[in-house]
């Protein structure tokens, strides 16, 4: 694949503080306690809107070029509004209880990765997302801490280790 791409790891929370030390060292933006802010952003690969939900205080569609993708409630993680990432969630609750190591490819706003970390705790994730601008928009609007990026050949790692991404 051409270009950068993220990659949003999510594991055990006891080595949160250890993530957040690394972030600072670095110098990355750690998530923000602000409440997201509605409105257009420019992505590599488009645009893309935040739209307040008016029926869920929480919630937030993720809408691309117009088109909705992500759904996400930032106070409920196991809120599936879309009906295909209730289905994945479906098939994800038949397996086996415990922690799960997941590779999601397409991050938008994380939804079903967030849903693992509410439903699996100590899950290990990683979320493939190639548009560097979207990751960043998602850390920064919608609650989503990555650490740092690792520089590697044709494309940047970020990792978070901790609860939800």
């Amino acid at each position: 694949m051409a270009g950068k791409t993220d990659v949003v790891r999510v594991a055990p929370a006891r080595r949160a503080r250890a993530a957040k030390e690394r972030e600072d060292a670095v110098g990355r933006k750690r998530r923000t306690d602000e409440p997201p802010i509605p409105g257009r952003y420019q992505v590599s690969s488009g645009e893309v809107e935040l739209l307040r939900d008016a029926d869920r205080p929480g919630g937030w569609v993720l809408m691309m070029n117009g088109v909705p993708q992500s759904y996400v409630d930032l106070d409920d993680p196991t809120y599936l509004d879309f009906e295909y990432v209730r289905l994945m969630a479906d098939v994800i609750d038949t397996l086996a209880e415990g922690p799960l190591d997941a590779v999601h490819v397409g991050g938008g706003a994380c939804t079903l990765p967030r849903y693992v970390a509410a439903t699996r705790p100590g899950s290990r994730q990683i979320v493939i997302e190639p548009d560097q601008a979207l990751v960043e928009l998602v850390r920064e609007r919608l609650r989503a801490a990555v650490g740092a990026p690792a520089q590697g050949p044709g494309h940047r790692r970020a990792h978070r280790r901790g609860g939800a991404p």
